[in-house]
């Protein structure tokens, strides 16, 4: 975040990152690593989580999106509901359109979600798309199972 903020993002990250469609799963109320792709260039930026978070988030949304257009960098955020635990859900996903980068940052704390998650990336994965997960080494579940 340091980075983005002081302009220190290497010129072939905002290039690779250009245009692209990106979403976040399970961003929790602020959807910071989803509202970074979107000032490094992602055309649009979709952040999600369950029902109970939406309200907050898509609040939270829109005013990172009033802030960079305040800042002269408009982007394109939205917020929605994405259950991993909803098969239906799911399912109904396969036959959207997909997203180029998707970011998963600090999801992987029960191994019990660890199956949903990756039918979640799967759903909305494009072929050639990319899946960044990016943890913290604060649960003994993950770093060492």
């Amino acid at each position: 975040a340091a980075a983005l903020a002081e302009g220190r993002v290497p010129a072939a990250t905002r290039e690779t990152l250009a245009g692209k469609r990106a979403i976040e799963l399970g961003c929790g109320m602020a959807g910071l690593p989803g509202v970074a792709l979107a000032l490094l260039g992602c055309s649009e930026v979709t952040l999600t989580d369950t029902a109970s978070v939406v309200p907050l988030l898509t609040a939270n949304a829109h005013a990172a999106s009033e802030a960079a257009v305040a800042a002269g960098r408009p982007v394109r955020l939205r917020a929605e509901e994405l259950d991993w635990l909803d098969d239906a859900g799911l399912a109904r996903r396969m036959g959207e359109d997909k997203y180029d980068v998707v970011v998963c940052a600090d999801v992987a704390y029960s191994c019990d979600l660890h199956a949903a998650l990756l039918r979640s990336v799967h759903a909305v994965l494009a072929p050639e798309g990319v899946a960044i997960f990016v943890e913290s080494d604060r649960s003994d579940t993950v770093t060492h199972r």
